[in-house]
């Protein structure tokens, strides 16, 4: 079976003594989501992201979803002028996947942004830079991978906070309390805080997610 197309978000970079911005994706991307049985499209984000979405490239395509990579702080904790750049265009391809009902998966700032547009707080946590620990299984979760003991690297030092009533829920928690994982009530939408691509080879337990959020 041939595989599908994910609709793949970039970090942006500005290069260093040339006027020039670009946009980057981790290369283990490509060998993880091709071990679920998926290909990378990534996203310019110099184009509005209604260009990404006409009828007929869908058609064409039928992707499967939208993954929201990491990298980037979010606007709203201090980022950059490339952050606020960043924030809209995700936030527009966000909406543009859900009114199609197209799954999203947001991975680290892709979970942290889908959260503050939920109502989420975003607010500095201390000991999940560059270190592994053990999350809560997750009993009520919706997805099944989601059930399972496991173990997270984490590489971020902003986590997103409940603070009201919110159309997501957390369904995954780290040792310590904060939030690890995201679902939405009752559309395909998901958010993880670790890095699946950045382990030495795909886990089973992180490409069985990408195949149950995705429907490979």
């Amino acid at each position: 079976m041939s595989p599908r197309v994910l609709l793949v978000t970039q970090r942006l970079v500005a290069c260093e003594g040339r006027d020039e911005v670009r946009e980057c994706l981790d290369r283990r991307w490509g060998p993880f989501l091709r071990a679920a049985g998926f290909l990378s499209l990534p996203l310019a984000s110099g184009l509005p992201a209604e260009d990404h979405f006409e009828r007929s490239g869908l058609e064409r395509l039928a992707p499967a979803g939208v993954l929201l990579t990491g990298g980037n702080d979010l606007a709203a904790v201090g980022g950059d002028r490339l952050s606020a750049e960043r924030d809209a265009f995700e936030t527009a391809v966000l909406g543009l996947a859900r009114s199609r009902g197209l799954p999203v998966l947001g991975v680290c700032r892709g979970m942290q942004l889908m959260a503050h547009l939920a109502g989420f707080a975003l607010e500095r946590c201390s000991g999940h830079v560059a270190t592994e620990h053990a999350l809560e299984p997750g009993v009520s979760a919706r997805h099944a991978a989601l059930r399972e003991p496991r173990t997270a690297n984490s590489y971020h030092q902003f986590t997103p906070r409940p603070r009201q009533p919110s159309e997501l829920r957390v369904v995954l928690r780290s040792s310590d309390g904060e939030a690890e994982a995201v679902e939405h009530a009752s559309e395909p939408l998901v958010g993880i805080m670790w890095h699946p691509e950045r382990y030495p080879g795909p886990r089973s337990i992180d490409l069985e997610l990408f195949r149950q959020v995705f429907g490979a």
